[in-house]
């Protein structure tokens, strides 16, 4: 990954910047920070709750300290969200870990601007923008959701049942 690989803005900064960027959206109910491995931001827009997630790397992410099968798990989790294990991999020094996580909060940023720009433009919607990060009741998203079913539709070819089609109207 090259956005922003040499970024010397911290996190603290960054998320700074991503509310004032939510906020002149007409985003409320505004939440940034950081959960175990996550660098998150919570807000509402047009009625809408979403939460967007980015992988951030941690000393003990792929570490030694972990059982191979959890180190194959959460390889495979990084990997969903679009990261990249670097090859060789490095160690994962405490400096490499500050700059990648720089540079995933400025990576976030772009995200959701781009996201928040389209929007403002007319071009899009905040369903189809952010579709698979809204928050349904329970607190899970359209993609934790759906994620597995769409899945297992592509490796057996059957289509699933649409959202809300047993009882719901259309």
């Amino acid at each position: 990954m090259t956005y922003a690989k040499g970024t010397t803005v911290s996190p603290e900064k960054s998320r700074v910047e991503l509310d004032k960027l939510l906020g002149k959206h007409g985003a409320t109910a505004r939440a940034i920070g950081t959960a175990p491995g996550w660098a998150v931001a919570h807000f509402e827009l047009q009625g809408r709750k979403i939460r967007v997630r980015v992988p951030l790397p941690t000393d003990a992410l792929f570490g030694p300290g972990w059982p191979e099968a959890e180190r194959a798990k959460r390889k495979a989790a990084w990997a969903t969200f679009g990261g990249k294990e670097p090859s060789p991999w490095p160690r994962n020094t405490r400096a490499w870990v500050e700059q990648a996580e720089r540079q995933r909060w400025r990576a976030m940023i772009l995200l959701v601007k781009a996201k928040l720009e389209a929007i403002e433009m007319g071009l899009s919607t905040v369903e189809r923008e952010f579709l698979a990060d809204l928050l349904l009741p329970g607190g899970v998203t359209v993609h934790e959701e759906i994620a597995g079913t769409i899945a297992a539709a592509y490796q057996t070819g059957n289509l699933p049942p649409l959202l809300g089609a047993a009882g719901g109207t259309r």
